[in-house]
């Protein structure tokens, strides 16, 4: 499964399209961060299913803000410590 609007959509348990503009820009945003971050090209991200937890994470927190994020920080640490590692691998 791709990670597009649909999907964020219902990681966010977003029904509407209302929000979609801001999903939209997280959802473009989060492939260049996990980019950054672990050196994985985005071009090579959908191949990797922990990237797609990694990516789910991050929107959860940037979407609904500082609430979730401190529950969730430790998770994204360590994803990103592992696929840093894949990263230097691909």
């Amino acid at each position: 499964m791709k990670f597009d609007l649909d999907y964020v959509r219902t990681l966010l348990r977003v029904d509407d399209d209302w929000d979609d503009e801001r999903i939209c820009l997280l959802i473009d945003s989060v492939g260049k961060y996990v980019e950054t971050t672990t050196g994985i090209p985005e071009g090579k991200q959908d191949d990797i299913p922990l990237v797609k937890v990694l990516k789910g994470y991050l929107v959860r927190i940037w979407y609904d803000g500082p609430d979730k994020e401190e529950y969730m920080q430790r998770a994204v640490d360590n994803l990103i410590k592992t696929l840093t590692v894949i990263g230097r691998e691909v």
